[in-house]
């Protein structure tokens, strides 16, 4: 169907190299003890694949109890 994504999967062990970095944004209230965290983790793989993966946008959201 025109729209459709097609996704290979490949069930085999392989490996990679690259460049990872993490970019990371936290806030903490000082009345209660929670701290709200948004990481962006750009990766670039580029050895040991058939092609390079490059991905701006693998994120995380973090919420933290601080004692």
């Amino acid at each position: 169907m025109p729209g459709e994504l097609e996704y290979e999967t490949n069930r085999e062990a392989f490996f990679t190299m690259g460049v990872n970095a993490m970019v990371g944004v936290e806030y903490r209230w000082l009345a209660v003890p929670i701290t709200i965290s948004l990481d962006f983790k750009p990766y670039l793989d580029f050895a040991g694949m058939r092609y390079a993966n490059l991905r701006f946008w693998d994120t995380a959201i973090a919420v933290k109890y601080v004692f």
